[in-house]
């Protein structure tokens, strides 16, 4: 990936309100599916919570062919 890093610092200074909102909604909507904690990662059907899975996570990602 080609990442520009003050790209995205100016990005999230110029949606800060809108993203603060979506960080709520996703809250609300993550308290609602019964799931609580972050890192929350999400793939096809499969929940990974916390840091920890971040592995299992990739290993997911590769095995379906997402990265």
């Amino acid at each position: 990936f080609n990442v520009d890093f003050n790209e995205i610092k100016e990005s999230i200074k110029n949606n800060d309100a809108e993203l603060i909102k979506q960080i709520k909604q996703n809250q609300v909507e993550q308290l609602k599916a019964g799931h609580h904690g972050v890192p929350l990662s999400v793939h096809k059907d499969k929940y990974f919570f916390g840091q920890d899975r971040f592995d299992d996570l990739v290993s997911s990602l590769k095995k379906n062919g997402d990265l």
